[in-house]
């Protein structure tokens, strides 16, 4: 049986030569129709396999979420007090609209992020994306412009991670929308 191939962590703001480091390998041989996707609690799920009698699925928590530093709380987007829930889409905002997000926990953000929600096959996940977005940060405020257009940010739905001292928030859902096509949200709307 071939070695089990190790999982790794990348630090891009390190020197090359020290950008990759080694973490725990895997148990669970995770191949060809495997997959991994980041969660709005800013981990990694992992699944899939080679073999269809395969149905573990792994959570991969990185070392960012267990520094000392604080982690930062969104509670408001567009003005509106966030709600509990599994999937709720939070906000809609346009191309190159501003739109204010409200955080506490920390003082200041290092950046304001949109990753595209996950729709992977075979490994592979096409569209996904990070985009980080232009802020005026004030303590517990950040004013932010969404994407300027469709082909930098597609239309859809969006994880909006704040993030300080390298350490994400837990995500908001934020519907990205192209003018015209903007809809009235329900106070709640959850996925069933």
């Amino acid at each position: 049986m071939p070695q089990m191939e190790h999982m790794g962590s990348l630090r891009p703001s390190k020197p090359v030569g020290q950008r990759w480091s080694q973490v725990a390998d895997s148990m669970i041989w995770r191949l060809y129709h495997s997959e991994a996707f980041l969660t709005s609690n800013a981990e990694v799920f992992v699944s899939g396999s080679e073999s269809t009698d395969e149905h573990r699925v792994q959570i991969y928590t990185p070392d960012y979420l267990y520094t000392s530093n604080p982690r930062p709380v969104i509670t408001a987007v567009n003005g509106s007090a966030q709600t509990a829930g599994v999937y709720d889409v939070d906000a809609q905002v346009g191309y190159s609209q501003n739109f204010t997000i409200g955080f506490s926990g920390v003082t200041t953000l290092d950046r304001v992020v949109f990753n595209r929600l996950v729709g992977s096959t075979h490994g592979v996940h096409a569209d996904q994306r990070q985009i980080v977005l232009d802020c005026s940060v004030t303590t517990g405020t950040a004013i932010c412009s969404s994407p300027p257009n469709n082909y930098i940010a597609p239309p859809g739905v969006y994880m909006l991670f704040v993030l300080n001292q390298g350490v994400p928030s837990r995500a908001k859902y934020i519907s990205l929308q192209l003018a015209g096509t903007m809809t009235k949200l329900p106070a709640t709307a959850t996925a069933g």
